[in-house]
């Protein structure tokens, strides 16, 4: 976990000056309070590719992150 949430950071910083691919921010709207978001990246320089999917239901959001 740990390596994940470094090239997470990592990614992300390089995301302003272009550095990296990012996937738009789909958003599937299932209810008013219900929905699902998915994001992909890529890093070629560091060799990462990772996605991140997460729901909001009922309150709570569950992640789940692939590197």
């Amino acid at each position: 976990m740990p390596m994940v949430v470094e090239a997470v950071e990592e990614i992300s910083a390089k995301a302003g000056p272009g550095e990296v691919r990012r996937s738009p921010l789909p958003a599937v709207r299932i209810t008013r309070r219900r929905f699902f978001h998915y994001m992909a990246a890529a890093d070629f320089s560091l060799g990462f590719v990772a996605d991140e999917a997460y729901t909001y239901v009922r309150g709570s959001c569950d992640f789940l992150f692939t590197l």
